[in-house]
This record gives structure tokens, C-alpha cells and sequence, in this order.
């Protein structure tokens, strides 16, 4: 999958890898055989594979984390395809580019099944999320 926010822009910010704590559900991510341990610091948790400011594991990152700053929304029985609104690289796209891209997402979710195979990452509506397309 390509993505929105240039590697470039990740890391001049770094803050996506940090979790709020009532986010704890994402702290035992696998991706293959490796598990994605999120460490408490302060009031958030960060993912172990985040060290001296890189993903050491951005090739093979798990799945929530390829298409963030996207995320599957529910709001009722509907899921949306919504964006975090704090995210700076996605700050600075142009509506058109982000509608453009949420297509391109929603393809790929789509033709390989990614919703039923990703329940878990689906978050009920949450203020810092824009919902950009309904999906389901």
C-alpha cells in the first residue's frame, strides 16, 4: 500500500506511535511472529519497535499502522473510513488529495477483505477522528 503521509513527515513529528491508555488494546499487535508491545510512559504508551525516533519494523509494520493516520469508524451500524485530525502530515494535503486517497484505501480494504479480517482495529466514534467515507 502507498501512502499519504511522506516517511519524511513521520519523522519530523513521531507522534503516531504513542497510544492514549484507553487505546491498550492495540498492545499485543502481531504481525507474523513478531508482537508490538506498547511500553507505558507518562499518561500514553509507545510501541517498542519505535527506538531512537524510527519504526525499526516499517517494512513489516502491522496493519493499522500502514494506513494510519486512517482508521475504520463506527458510528451506529455504519464504518467509515475517518482520518486523525491531529496527524500534521495529513494537515498539510488538500481535501481532493485526501477523497482521492481514501478511495485508493478503500479499494485496497475491500479487495482483500481487510474489514473482516481487522475487526479488532474498528474504534467507536472518537472526537479527534474525521470521517472522510462510509465503507460499510
Amino acid at each position: 500500500m502507498k501512502d499519504i503521509v511522506s516517511y519524511k513527515d513521520c519523522l519530523n513529528c513521531k507522534a503516531c506511535c504513542k497510544f492514549f491508555e484507553k487505546y491498550k488494546h492495540l498492545r499485543k499487535i502481531k504481525k507474523g511472529y513478531k508482537k508490538v508491545n506498547l511500553k507505558r510512559k507518562n499518561n500514553y504508551y509507545i510501541c517498542s519497535y519505535f527506538k531512537k525516533g524510527l519504526c525499526v519494523i516499517h517494512d513489516k509494520k502491522p496493519f493499522d499502522c500502514k494506513i494510519y493516520p486512517f482508521h475504520f469508524m463506527k458510528n451506529g451500524n455504519d464504518v467509515f473510513l475517518a482520518y486523525d485530525n491531529s496527524c500534521k502530515g495529513i494537515k498539510n494535503k488538500k481535501k481532493k488529495d485526501i477523497l482521492k486517497y481514501a478511495d485508493y484505501l478503500e479499494k485496497c480494504i475491500k479487495k482483500n477483505n481487510l474489514i473482516k479480517k481487522n475487526k479488532k482495529y474498528i474504534v467507536n466514534f472518537e472526537k479527534w477522528l474525521t470521517p472522510i467515507k462510509k465503507i460499510y
